[in-house]
């Protein structure tokens, strides 16, 4: 799948401006950044809930000009409550009649495998349970494509587990092309193979985590004049400051300027892994306070 320079504006507003990337299949991207940055709205105008300005989505033909290819994307809204008065076979009973794909005994199988009860109201399943019964529901409607708007949002950590765990299994079985939305850089960490991270409007940047986690280096260092070498600000962003310790991060370290750093004699220097959470910082630092 292909999001080809989607672009989007909402009562006046710029919100998408030429987002472009790719999903292939068996692949997990991450979308991140703060909020009211665009994220659902990038979502919801990728599966034609809005009509984009400009730019087209692709599943190998345009997706705007061939309908039946919609049935090989799917979003999974981040609240089922308008469900809460049906019982479980209602629910799955609309989305079989709703989606031609819908492979009824991969549901049965999963709510069996995290023991989901099936005879009762959806108003009766906790927020976790319900975590849970809406990535079913996604699993199960035969895309090969689905967006997942903050899965783990308010779920216990049993729940994230279970639906990490799920998650993992259907994209390395089926080669499914997951693609998340997420303030719980965390729960990205471990599974994505790519983040995009949001910024006014458009993708500020691209990570292949693999790759990152063989350049990027994050370097704890403090000097006895309490004064940062120009060396290391050329090279490295400071994404954090206790005292006269410095913690900064570089996005391609390497020998000579490892060596480099070393000549400037610290009285204090040791390196720590780099995670999505310093990335955040590293992009989207606040000023002025929080949003």
């Amino acid at each position: 799948m292909k999001v080809d320079s989607l672009s989007k504006t909402i009562d006046g507003k710029l919100l998408l401006d030429k987002i472009t990337f790719e999903v292939k299949p068996g692949e997990i991207i991450g979308i991140v950044g703060r909020n009211g940055v665009g994220k659902t709205t990038l979502f919801r105008t990728m599966m034609g809930f809005y009509i984009p300005d400009e730019g087209e989505v692709y599943i190998d033909k345009p997706l705007s000009k061939n309908p039946e290819l919609k049935q090989k994307i799917f979003m999974l809204q981040d609240n089922l409550n308008c469900w809460d008065g049906y019982k479980i076979p209602t629910i799955k009973k609309f989305y079989q009649k709703t989606y031609p794909l819908f492979e009824a005994d991969k549901f049965d199988d999963l709510m069996n495998k995290v023991d989901l009860p099936t005879n009762e109201k959806l108003l009766k399943y906790s927020k976790g349970m319900k975590g849970l019964f809406g990535l079913i529901l996604a699993l199960s409607v035969g895309a090969d494509y689905i967006l997942l708007d903050e899965p783990m949002e308010g779920l216990d950590i049993i729940s994230q587990k279970s639906i990490t765990g799920i998650l993992l299994r259907e994209v390395e079985q089926r080669k499914l092309g997951i693609i998340i939305s997420s303030h719980r850089l965390k729960d990205l960490e471990p599974i994505a193979d790519y983040i995009h991270i949001l910024q006014d409007n458009h993708i500020e940047e691209t990570y292949h985590l693999e790759s990152l986690r063989e350049q990027a280096v994050k370097i704890q260092i403090a000097f006895e004049n309490k004064k940062i070498p120009a060396i290391l600000l050329e090279n490295g962003k400071v994404i954090n400051k206790y005292g006269r310790v410095y913690t900064i991060l570089f996005r391609d370290m390497n020998p000579t300027l490892y060596a480099a750093i070393k000549q400037e004699k610290p009285i204090f220097m040791d390196e720590l892994a780099v995670t999505l959470e310093d990335l955040f910082i590293y992009h989207l630092e606040l000023k002025g306070g929080e949003e």
